[in-house]
């Protein structure tokens, strides 16, 4: 399990940079709207949207017995020469803060259950005051790197048992004639905070083109309607149409 001081790593923020500067799978644009990814250590609220304050999430958006007490804020785009800030605090419902300048990035926010950490210090000129070096990282992933490669599974990684599956599938799959887009459910229990989360998953039988969604629950529902009718388009796209 990760503590909060672990997500000052610098390769965990140059891999969130990363996730965040990628375009969207289905119009190739980069993203104009704020949104949520959830991982076992973190709740990761995306600012596409430019803004002022520090970002303090509703009720409504993430339940607060959720979220730990310390907020990690990242800017990677500003109107000033504050590329690249990154700020550790303490939130409160109450303290929204102003950061001084208009800014787009990220703010994470440990989970309740991941261990307390004390807020990452602010570098300082006082060498004496550093934290010393740690050794060298083994070759085996960390667990921010494991945690920030689930959230997309890309690129492949040996290591990871889902792509190796995932390959392993599509290595075997047979192509069928006649045009069909196979859809169904399933269900991830994703541990007694969240509960159960309902999935809705496609497979074109012809291109081996997959996608899974979370979704409300089971039935007709607009939003499933509107992630099964981006699943036809692309693949009428893959297919030349």
């Amino acid at each position: 399990m990760m503590t909060f001081r672990d997500f000052d790593d610098t390769g965990f923020h140059k891999a969130l940079l990363e996730l965040f500067e990628t375009p969207e799978r289905e119009t190739g644009e980069l993203r104009t709207s704020d949104s949520w990814v959830h991982t076992p250590a973190a709740w990761i609220r995306f600012h596409h949207v430019p803004r002022r304050t520090l970002y303090v999430p509703d009720e409504t958006e993430v339940p607060h017995d959720l979220l730990g007490s310390n907020r990690l804020t990242l800017s990677y785009k500003t109107n000033t020469d504050q590329d690249g800030k990154s700020c550790a605090d303490q939130w409160s419902t109450d303290n929204s803060r102003d950061a001084g300048f208009v800014w787009a990035g990220l703010t994470l926010f440990q989970t309740s259950d991941c261990i307390p950490d004390t807020v990452v210090e602010q570098e300082t000129h006082d060498k004496a005051a550093r934290d010393a070096k740690a050794l060298p990282r083994p070759k085996e992933p960390t667990e921010q790197q494991r945690a920030t490669h689930n959230l997309t599974h890309l690129p492949y990684r040996s290591e990871c048992e889902h792509c190796v599956k995932a390959r392993e599938n599509n290595s075997t799959h047979q192509i069928d004639r006649q045009p069909v887009i196979q859809v169904d459910y399933c269900f991830v229990n994703t541990g007694p905070d969240v509960g159960q989360q309902t999935i809705l998953t496609t497979v074109d039988v012809q291109t081996g083109l997959s996608a899974a969604v979370v979704v409300p629950n089971k039935g007709r529902h607009s939003y499933s309607v509107v992630e099964l009718k981006k699943c036809s388009r692309q693949r009428l796209g893959n297919l030349g149409h």
